[in-house]
């Protein structure tokens, strides 16, 4: 049991600190107005479509992980079951969000993590890639032992 929980906190770890470091270069590779909308915390349909690969490959690591920690035990289960309660509490929190105003021109990286607003289909489309890309990352786990 312990091995099973070690193995979801790692892979969630594993998750957070790669989207954590590929958001952060996306957001210096995009620069300010790539991210956002002209004067808005909006995100653009670039930074739509690219966070929703990078969050796909995020969660393909976790599963990896999580499936390396505890072979042949329900760990990327688990832990695609904890990515998707998270996350949907997350859509539920950014709909109480109050609006962050005018954006202006330039936005350090944490001030963009707090105040960006995606669009509603990706909030709830995130969780369900999250979920299948831990499922794939625990297969990717499964075949190289075999």
């Amino acid at each position: 049991m312990l091995r099973l929980v070690a193995a979801v906190v790692a892979g969630y770890l594993a998750m957070a600190l790669l989207m954590f470091a590929l958001f952060s270069l996306l957001y210096v590779g995009l620069g300010t107005e790539g991210a956002f909308q002209a004067g808005s915390y909006d995100v653009t349909v670039a930074w739509n479509m690219l966070s929703m690969v990078l969050g796909f490959v995020a969660a393909v690591a976790g599963g990896f992980v999580a499936a390396k920690i505890a072979p042949g035990t329900k760990a990327p289960l688990a832990l695609a079951v904890v990515v998707l309660v998270l996350s949907f509490v997350n859509v539920f929190a950014s709909l109480s969000r109050p609006d962050p105003g005018v954006r202006s021109v330039s936005v350090p990286t944490m001030e963009a993590m707090q105040n960006a607003r995606q669009p509603m289909w990706l909030l709830v489309l995130t969780p369900l890639l999250g979920a299948a890309g831990i499922v794939l990352g625990s297969r990717l786990a499964v075949r190289r032992t075999v």
